[in-house]
């Protein structure tokens, strides 16, 4: 009976000091930063001005240069380290498409990642999408993109 209660002490002392090595260890340890993820969502139109409000429906979302500001503001900061764009049917022109993506290729040179999603999209979202470092496409969506076309007419005898 004394060799087990031998053993017993012998297992809670060696219990003991494996936790005030590993208390000590974790004590040296500096905290880790931890990293957020910026969430861009954009759903429908994006308004060139901020705080407008409908009287026919909710109020308009972040304003063009209140995303942009965000996004470069976020490139800077060491907190966040990555973003992801939600673009679910954004319609974005051709000249919001290119702030947004000047903004979006700004926060890739600062060595973060980012994440786009598409459920479908059009040219504007594909522009959007195209500066991110990776893109993901809803199995079930699609992108359509339209290009230039020409069609020529021939009436003979004319």
């Amino acid at each position: 009976m004394s060799t087990f209660l031998r053993g017993k002490y012998a297992f809670l002392l060696a219990l003991v000091i494996a936790a005030s090595s590993v208390g000590s260890l974790a004590a040296e340890d500096k905290p880790a930063v931890a990293k957020h993820l910026l969430k861009v969502n954009i759903k429908g139109s994006v308004p060139e001005q901020g705080g407008s409000t409908s009287l026919f429906g909710p109020p308009a979302g972040a304003s063009l240069r209140e995303l942009c500001d965000s996004i470069r503001k976020a490139a800077g900061d060491e907190k966040v380290g990555a973003l992801m764009l939600d673009l679910g049917n954004a319609a974005v022109g051709t000249a919001q498409g290119q702030a947004l993506r000047r903004a979006l290729i700004g926060f890739r040179k600062s060595g973060k990642k980012s994440y786009c999603h598409l459920a479908t999209g059009g040219t504007g979202s594909y522009l959007l999408a195209s500066a991110c470092s990776e893109v993901s496409l809803h199995p079930a969506g699609g992108l359509e993109l339209t290009g230039p076309g020409a069609q020529f007419l021939h009436f003979p005898g004319l």
